[in-house]
């Protein structure tokens, strides 16, 4: 038995799906696990991005092989930023560490939201 049979007026609210004029309007835990899934892949597509291409991207010069160096793009210094390539994090002596999502939060001051925004592309949606 589908939803739609279970519902016969197409107004009522299941405890997933609410059926008015054809279009599907999502509620409850199944917005908010289907909102997270998106969330999650979207962090997953973030982090796939290689520290070594966003400091290319951003024209960071950095001297080195896997463990690089140079100054910081924020706070200055002669070596106080460093990247290693093996394990995609890096480190500000002068401030903070992480991955790439952090480095971006690092050279913007953005939020971690908007670090993902940067990585990953657009804005992810919400469903009515």
């Amino acid at each position: 038995m589908t939803a739609r049979q279970r519902l016969p007026n197409r107004r009522a609210c299941e405890s997933f799906e609410i059926f008015h004029s054809g279009v599907n309007f999502y509620c409850g835990a199944y917005a908010q696990r289907r909102f997270a899934m998106n969330a999650l892949a979207r962090v997953a597509d973030a982090r796939a991005v290689r520290i070594e291409d966003e400091i290319a991207r951003r024209g960071i010069k950095l001297r080195g092989g896997v463990d690089r160096c140079g100054p910081c793009p924020r706070c200055g210094g002669t070596d106080r930023f460093s990247i290693n390539i093996k394990k995609q994090v890096f480190n500000c002596r002068g401030f903070e560490g992480g991955d790439v999502i952090a480095l971006v939060r690092h050279i913007d001051g953005v939020s971690f939201a908007e670090a993902i925004t940067y990585l990953a592309g657009v804005a992810p949606q919400r469903t009515v």
